[in-house]
């Protein structure tokens, strides 16, 4: 049955939505998993932009503006949580998504990854010592 009233929203599978046009970063230390990750993704239409180190994914993320940022939380230097604080604080990234990918699986690790994905803002008031 094909419903012209059904919502038309993206999926990572395709589906209704068509995935062409769509594309994404991986940043991960592990060339295995960047490997791996590609070839899943790139056969649902998606372009995908690889990266090893959280410096080169910013840079990524900067200059080419992907639709998702896939990140690994364990590198050496930045670590994921750190890469995503920068991406959420940088005007030009901070509406990116980012998804971690990790074997961390304690609490503490989740609150973390939320944390860091915490929008920040500038948002200042007015105050006056006048108005006292």
């Amino acid at each position: 049955m094909n419903d012209a009233r059904a919502p038309r929203c993206p999926s990572i599978a395709g589906g209704v939505a068509d995935a062409k046009d769509r594309n994404g970063a991986y940043v991960d230390d592990q060339a295995e998993g960047l490997e791996a990750m590609g070839e899943a993704l790139r056969p649902l239409g998606f372009e995908v932009w690889l990266a090893l180190d959280g410096e080169t994914g910013l840079a990524l993320a900067r200059e080419r503006q992907p639709d998702v940022i896939l990140l690994d939380v364990m590198m050496p230097g930045i670590d994921g949580y750190e890469v995503c604080r920068r991406l959420k604080a940088d005007e030009e990234t901070r509406l990116v998504p980012v998804v971690f990918l990790t074997g961390l699986d304690s609490r503490e690790a989740r609150l973390k990854g939320l944390d860091a994905a915490r929008p920040t803002s500038s948002i200042s008031r007015s105050t006056s010592s006048s108005s006292r």
